[in-house]
């Protein structure tokens, strides 16, 4: 019997039902019902949907939540773009992405230009002022 959660949840359910209407729902009214109906429904309905049981692993997918917004060089600077969270779902290679992933070259790199680019300031720099009490 491929269906054994189902046909446990529903034995359950009689057997509260069995507790709170003791003289409508009898325990042989129960198991009629769930051996003669509710068996053959389920082999024949359910049969083809559920799935045996499998030791084999799934393919890992990764799926950032949230917004996901891509930084890219556009040529004359950094621009962002927010895009669905399955953008990503695929590699692309290029000369830069090992450099533009690490954090002084890369994220570190890229924030400062956005910060440049969004305060109209070339010399703009992350200095101890501004950042919060706490990093100090």
């Amino acid at each position: 019997m491929h269906f054994l959660s189902a046909r446990r949840d529903v034995k359950h359910a009689f057997q509260e039902l069995q507790r709170l209407y003791p003289m409508i729902v009898s325990k042989s009214l129960a198991d009629t019902i769930i051996t003669d109906v509710l068996d053959p429904l389920m082999d024949k309905f359910l049969a083809d949907g559920i799935k045996e049981p499998s030791s084999k692993r799934m393919e890992p997918v990764l799926f950032p939540p949230g917004k996901v917004i891509h930084f890219y060089r556009d040529g004359v600077g950094v621009t962002g773009s927010v895009v669905p969270c399955d953008f990503f779902g695929e590699l692309h290679i290029s000369r830069r992405m090992v450099d533009d992933h690490l954090f002084f070259t890369g994220y570190q790199q890229i924030f400062l230009d956005l910060m440049r680019q969004h305060h109209k300031d070339h010399y703009f720099t992350f200095d101890a002022k501004s950042k919060p009490a706490d990093d100090r």
